[in-house]
């Protein structure tokens, strides 16, 4: 089973410092976005935390040119990923991750259980942006 959450979550924990800003209402792209709401940063190692139980988690945002680079840390281990592209993209997958089933990245067995993940933004200098619209968990039924 799916559950998709907002960016503005109460679960989700976002720095303060460095911070990330909510999107202005009058941004003339809110309707390319989920709820018509996204969280933002230009900031070096910004980042959000969040624990969840589920077997599987999907991230979800915009890329674009001047989009940013980030780490993604779960369960201890870190995977690196971008949401630069040539052209601007909405509701895009940034990161996922389905866990193993046989419990080796924590969860337990069928890889469903609690996790903790920390999502933070590495810009180059000369692409910074990075923002996050929406997530997806998946636990099973």
């Amino acid at each position: 089973m799916n559950f998709t959450v907002d960016d503005t979550y109460p679960a989700l924990n976002y720095s303060s410092s460095p911070g990330w800003h909510t999107a202005p209402a009058t941004d003339p792209n809110l309707g390319q976005t989920f709820g018509r709401t996204y969280h933002a940063t230009q900031e070096n190692q910004a980042s959000f935390a969040l624990s969840f139980t589920g077997s599987a988690i999907y991230i979800f945002g915009s890329k674009g040119p001047g989009h940013s680079n980030f780490s993604v840390r779960w369960n201890n281990l870190v995977q690196p990923g971008t949401a630069n592209s040539p052209t601007v993209q909405y509701r895009q997958l940034l990161w996922s991750r389905v866990f193993p089933t046989d419990g080796s990245e924590g969860g337990g067995p069928g890889g469903s259980g609690q996790h903790q993940l920390l999502f933070t933004n590495v810009p180059d200098g000369t692409n910074n942006w990075l923002d996050i619209d929406f997530l997806t968990f998946s636990q099973p039924t």
